[in-house]
C-alpha cells in the first residue's frame, strides 16, 4: 500500500471540510454554544448504520487490507501518524450556519486566516465541479433526475459554506474582506464542459499552514481556567449521486496532474537535464499513485466502480457540448469523434478504447500478433504537433498494436521479470481478469506521451542501459579477475556467485532480447510462426523499463561493491592512511577518487568524527575502525588487553538512502514501493543541500560538510494544475514529518523523489571495486617498500598472508606513536621505538602512484563509461563545500 499521508484531490477535500467543521464546533463550544446540539460520534453513527456487503473487487481489496495491513499505518507498535487520537463526531451540514452565527455574535476575536484558506479551498474546488456539471445539464435534454439532483446537492452544499463566509465577514481580516472566489465576467455557461483538468484550474487560493490542519483552537484567557476538552468534528456525507460525481471527478483531476507533470519530467530527460533512471522511478511511481487512486475510489465507493461507463458519459457529454452526436462520425471507419479528441485524452477515452480492444482479444498463454504495417507504418521523425486528431489517434493505433503483444508476452513469462513497470502488471492484471482498470489505461497514456516526447530518441532508453551495464559488466569482471587467487575469510569463493549473478542479469536481459525470446516460445506453442521484428524492439521502444532495468543492475553492483570492500577492508583502512599523509604533509596531490569517496561516506562515518589531524589520533581512530572499543583510549586506564567493540570493525555505508526505498520494488519484485514517514522526510531532503549538521557547514571550527549534489541544468515547472508552486516542492522546509500528518500532494512528493534520486546518480554509478583494487596495489606497494622496517620492528611473521595487508596501515601508525601492541590485532613492537619515517615513506609511495595519473582513474571511467563531468575540489582544503558535478552528457 502507499502511504496513508499521501492525498489525493478527494481526500484533501475531505480533510478541508473536517477542518472547518472542527473548527466552527469547538470555537462554538469555547463560546458556550450547547453540546448537546452538536453531532453525534462517528463510531455510534456507524454502528447504527447496516454494513453493506461488498462485492468484486472491493470485497477482496478489504480482505487484503485487513490480512496484510501496510508497514505504514503502524510503526513498531504505534498508531498512524496522521491517526486522530480524540473523539470524532459528524455534523450535518446545515448545523455549520447555526454555528458561524453563533461565533460571530459570541466571538471577539478575528477569524483565523488559515480557517479562511481552507474554507474558501473547499468552496472553490465544489464551486468549478458544480460549474461544469451545470453548463452540461442546461446543454443536454438527456440528463436524468439523478443527476439534476447531484447538481442541486452541489449548489446547496455551496450554498452553506458561502453562507458560512459572509455570516463570519465582520470577524475577518481585512485582506480576506474580498472574496477571493469572485470572478466577474465568468457564468457557469463560459465554463468549458470538455476539459476536466479546468476543474481546479486558475485557483489562487493561498495555502493553509499544516499547524492549522493539525492543531486545536487555542482557548482565551477566561475559558483556558475550563480546561474544555477538545474534539475532532467531521462533515456527514454520503454516497449519493452528487458526492460520486465529485469523487470521479477528482480523480481524474489527480491522473490529469500526475499525467502533465510526467510530461515535464520526460522533456527534461530528452534535454539531458535528468538521468533515465530518475525519470523511470518517479514515473513508475506515479503510476503506483494512479493504481492507488482508483483503489481508493473503489473503497470509499464499492457500488460505483464501473468506471468504463464513467469514461463513456464523459465522453458522450464532452461531444454533446461540442455540437457532435457521439454516434456520427465525420468518416464511417473514424474510431471516435475527432473533434473532442484533445479534451477525451483528459479523460483517457483513447488510450481506454485502445486498450480495451486489445483485452477483447488477448487470452491467457495466447499472444495476439499483427502483421507488420497492418494497421500503418509508425514514423518517429514525423512531427506529431503538425498532425490531425484523427492522424494522432490512428498513429497511437499504430504504435499500441505494435508493442501490446510484447507486453502480453513479458507478462506471460514464467518467473519473476527483474524490475518489472507498472504498465507489464497491469497487462498481467487485465489477461486475467478481462479487465481495463483506469489506471492501466493511465499508464498506457503515459507510455503514449513518452513516445510522442522523445521520438526518434525513444531507443536512447535502450542505449543508456546498454551502456550502464557494460560498466558494471567491466568492473565485476576485472574484480573477479584480479581476484582469482586471492581470497580471504571474510569473502570465501562462494561469494563470488552474486557478482556472477549479476553478470547473468544482464547476459539475459541487455545482451540477449529476452521479450522476444519468450514471444517466440508462446507463439510457436500455438502453432504460429512469429514474425521477423527488429532486435530489442520492445526495450527500444520503452525507455520506462529500460530506466528500471538499469536500476536494478546499478543498484545491485553497488551493494555487492560496497559488502565486497568492507570484507577486504582496504577502502577504510586507505583512507586513514590518505588523511594522515595529508595533514602530515607529506603528499601534495589530491587523490581524487578517494576524495569522491570520502564525500559520499562522510568523515564522521569513516573517522568517528572530524579528520584526525595528529598522530595520536591518526592511531586511535585508525584502531577504532579496526573494531577497538573507545574505552581502550580514555585516560588512567589500567586494564593493558585490548578491548573490542560489540559493533566490530567499522564499514561503509550504502550512500544512496531514497534509491534504497525501491530495493524491494525492483530488485526483490515487490507489488509497490512501501513508503514510512522516514522515507519521506529522505526523499524531501535528498532533493535539498540542506544536510543535519549544515547549520555548523560554515563555521570556522567545523571540518564538516554537506554532501555533495549534481547539480542539474535545468529546472521542472509544476504544471498550473498542482496546488502548490514548484519551488515548495523544490526546495521543502527543513522537516517533512509533520507533513505526513496533514498530508503530502502526489506531484509535490514526486517532484521531490525526482530530485532526489538525481542527486544519487552519481553515488549509485561509483565503482567501488575499482577503488578497492587500486588500494589493494597500493597496500603491496607500501609491503614491499616497507618490508625491511616492518620485519625489523615487528618481526618476520607480522603479516602472515596477503589477505592482511591492510593491517599494514595499523602497524605505521602505531610506530609513530608510543603503544607498543594493539592486542592480537597486530603483532606487538620488538623494540621500543616511536618513529614517523615509515608514515614519510608511505607518502613517498603514494606519491608516486598519484603522479603517474592512478589517483582519479575512477572518474575518467566514469567520464568515459557513463558521461559523468566530475571535478572534485581537494577535500581537506575548503569547509562546507560541494564538488561541482553535471549530469551525463
Amino acid at each position: 500500500m502507499l502511504p496513508s499521508f499521501l492525498f489525493d484531490s478527494y481526500k484533501q477535500y475531505k480533510t478541508d471540510s473536517d477542518a472547518v467543521a472542527t473548527w466552527l464546533a469547538n470555537t462554538a463550544r469555547q463560546h458556550g454554544y450547547p453540546e448537546d446540539l452538536l453531532g453525534e460520534s462517528e463510531a455510534l453513527q456507524q454502528s447504527q448504520q447496516k454494513t453493506p456487503r461488498l462485492k468484486g473487487r472491493a470485497r477482496k481489496l478489504a480482505r487484503e487490507a485487513a490480512q496484510n495491513k501496510s508497514p505504514n499505518s503502524s510503526i513498531a507498535g504505534q498508531k498512524p501518524v496522521n491517526e486522530l487520537k480524540a473523539p470524532k463526531y459528524l455534523i450535518a451540514l446545515k448545523d455549520f450556519i447555526s454555528l458561524a452565527e453563533w461565533i460571530a455574535a459570541k466571538m471577539r476575536a478575528e477569524v483565523p486566516p488559515d480557517f479562511l484558506r481552507v474554507l474558501d479551498r473547499a468552496i472553490a474546488v465544489r464551486k468549478r465541479h458544480h460549474d461544469w456539471w451545470y453548463c452540461h445539464n442546461r446543454r443536454d435534454a438527456s440528463i436524468d433526475g439523478q443527476d439534476e439532483q447531484a447538481n442541486k446537492g452541489h449548489g446547496y452544499f455551496i450554498s452553506v459554506l458561502e453562507r458560512v463566509r459572509k455570516i463570519l465577514r465582520s470577524k475577518m481580516p481585512i485582506e480576506f474582506l474580498k472574496d477571493p472566489l469572485a470572478q466577474p465576467g465568468d457564468s457557469p455557461d463560459e465554463a468549458r464542459l470538455g476539459n476536466v483538468p479546468n476543474l481546479f484550474e486558475n485557483l489562487n487560493i493561498e495555502e493553509p499552514s499544516e499547524a492549522f490542519l493539525i492543531s486545536k483552537p487555542a482557548l482565551t484567557t477566561q475559558q483556558s481556567t475550563q480546561a474544555l476538552s477538545q474534539y475532532q468534528y467531521g462533515l456527514q456525507t454520503n454516497s449519493d449521486p452528487e458526492e460520486v460525481q465529485f469523487a470521479i471527478h477528482c480523480l481524474f483531476n489527480d491522473l490529469n496532474n500526475l499525467r502533465r507533470y510526467l510530461q515535464q519530467v520526460w522533456d527534461g530527460y530528452k534535454q539531458g537535464a535528468f538521468d533515465l533512471v530518475a525519470v523511470s522511478i518517479t514515473t513508475n511511481t506515479a503510476i503506483d499513485f494512479a493504481k492507488q487512486f482508483e483503489e481508493n475510489f473503489t473503497t470509499r465507493f464499492p457500488d460505483h466502480v464501473n468506471f468504463a461507463s464513467y469514461i463513456e458519459a464523459f465522453y458522450i457529454q464532452l461531444c454533446l457540448d461540442n455540437g457532435r452526436h457521439p454516434g456520427v462520425k465525420e468518416y464511417p471507419d473514424d474510431e471516435m469523434v475527432f473533434a473532442v479528441y484533445d479534451e477525451a485524452e483528459s479523460i483517457l477515452f483513447p488510450a481506454y478504447m485502445l486498450m480495451s480492444s486489445f483485452s477483447d482479444v488477448v487470452k491467457p498463454g495466447i499472444l495476439p500478433s499483427y502483421k507488420l504495417g497492418y494497421f500503418g507504418v509508425y514514423d518517429a521523425s514525423s512531427d506529431r504537433r503538425s498532425k490531425s486528431a484523427r492522424d494522432k489517434f490512428r498513429e497511437d493505433k499504430i504504435l499500441m498494436m505494435e508493442v501490446l503483444p510484447d507486453f502480453c508476452a513479458f507478462a506471460q513469462r514464467p518467473g519473476r521479470n527483474p524490475a518489472e513497470d507498472g504498465i507489464t502488471r497491469g497487462m498481467r492484471e487485465m489477461i486475467k481478469q478481462n479487465k481495463v482498470h483506469v489506471w492501466l489505461a493511465f499508464a498506457a497514456q503515459i507510455f503514449l506521451d513518452i513516445s510522442h516526447i522523445l521520438r526518434v530518441e525513444a531507443s536512447r532508453g535502450f542505449s543508456d542501459l546498454v551502456r550502464s551495464a557494460k560498466y558494471v559488466e567491466t568492473n565485476i569482471e576485472l574484480v573477479l579477475k584480479f581476484h582469482e587467487k586471492l581470497r580471504i575469510q571474510n569473502w570465501p569463493r562462494q561469494n563470488d556467485q552474486v557478482l556472477i549473478q549479476i553478470l547473468d542479469l544482464i547476459k539475459e536481459w541487455v545482451k540477449t532480447d529476452a521479450v522476444n525470446k519468450i514471444r517466440t516460445i508462446i507463439m510457436k506453442r500455438n502453432n504460429l510462426t512469429p514474425p521477423p521484428t527488429e532486435p530489442f524492439v520492445f526495450l527500444k521502444r520503452h525507455p520506462l523499463y529500460c530506466g528500471l532495468l538499469t536500476y536494478n543492475i546499478k543498484y545491485l553492483a553497488q551493494e555487492a561493491s560496497i559488502i565486497f570492500a568492507n570484507a577486504w577492508g582496504s577502502i577504510m583502512y586507505c583512507a586513514h592512511l590518505y588523511n594522515a599523509l595529508h595533514q602530515e604533509q607529506l603528499i601534495s596531490t589530491s587523490w581524487q577518487d578517494m576524495d569522491l569517496a570520502l564525500l559520499m561516506h562522510r568523515t564522521k562515518e569513516m573517522f568517528i568524527g572530524d579528520f584526525p589531524k595528529t598522530i595520536k589520533d591518526y592511531f586511535s581512530r585508525f584502531s577504532l575502525a579496526m573494531g577497538c572499543s573507545a574505552s581502550n583510549f580514555a585516560k588512567n586506564r589500567r586494564q593493558e588487553d585490548v578491548i573490542s567493540s560489540k559493533a566490530g570493525p567499522r564499514k561503509l555505508n550504502f550512500v544512496c538512502p531514497v534509491s534504497a526505498i525501491f530495493q524491494a520494488r525492483y530488485c526483490g519484485n515487490e507489488p509497490t514501493a512501501h513508503f514510512s514517514p522516514e522515507d519521506i522526510e529522505a526523499i524531501f531532503q535528498g532533493g535539498t543541500d540542506d544536510d543535519e549538521d549544515d547549520t555548523d557547514s560554515n563555521d570556522e571550527e567545523s571540518n564538516e560538510w554537506s554532501s555533495p549534489k549534481i547539480k542539474i541544468s535545468a529546472t521542472i515547472e509544476e504544471p498550473s494544475l498542482s496546488p502548490f508552486t514548484s519551488s515548495q516542492a523544490c526546495r521543502p522546509q527543513k522537516s517533512h514529518m509533520e507533513s505526513s500528518k496533514t498530508g503530502v500532494r502526489p506531484v509535490e512528493l514526486l517532484n521531490a523523489l525526482l530530485n532526489a534520486i538525481q542527486t544519487e546518480t552519481l553515488y549509485l554509478s561509483f565503482n567501488h571495486f575499482r577503488l578497492h583494487t587500486f588500494c589493494w596495489r597500493l597496500l603491496r606497494a607500501l609491503k614491499e617498500s616497507l618490508d625491511l622496517d616492518l620485519r625489523k620492528y615487528y618481526g618476520p611473521r607480522y603479516l602472515e598472508n596477503e589477505n592482511q595487508l591492510p593491517f599494514i596501515v595499523g602497524y605505521i601508525f602505531m610506530t609513530a606513536v608510543e603503544t607498543k601492541r594493539l592486542g592480537k590485532m597486530l603483532a606487538p613492537k620488538k623494540e621500543d621505538v616511536v618513529s614517523n619515517q615509515l608514515l614519510i615513506k608511505a607518502g613517498e609511495v603514494l606519491q608516486e602512484m598519484l603522479d603517474c595519473g592512478a589517483g582519479r582513474i575512477e572518474l575518467e571511467m566514469l567520464k568515459r563509461g557513463l558521461g559523468f563531468e566530475v571535478e572534485v575540489v581537494d577535500v581537506f582544503a575548503v569547509k562546507g563545500r560541494q564538488d561541482k558535478t553535471t549530469p551525463p552528457s
